[in-house]
């Protein structure tokens, strides 16, 4: 379970594991370059992780209390995620 739904642990664990592995560096370009969007994509499995990974952001992003998923990072309010996910 995850968010209040399921999901493939596969694509669960990649989410994290590419949170884990990008997060400096996504914290640190989005408060160096407040207008810049964000934009995450992926093709096949691929898609499934992207769209998972902007759940979570977009989830962390709008919690006002941040629990339950330390391992995400919390986007500054103000930043525009776009997810783009092929076949």
């Amino acid at each position: 379970k995850v968010l209040g739904g399921l999901a493939h642990d596969g694509i669960v664990r990649s989410a994290f594991s590419v949170l884990q592995h990008a997060e400096k560096h996504l914290i640190e370009t989005l408060e160096c370059y407040s207008d810049y969007k964000l934009v995450i994509s992926g093709h096949s499995l691929g898609g499934g992780v992207a769209i998972m990974i902007s759940l979570l952001l977009s989830a962390a992003r709008d919690s006002v209390q941040h629990s339950g998923y330390p391992d995400v990072p919390v986007l500054p309010k103000d930043t525009s995620i776009h997810t783009f996910a092929y076949g």
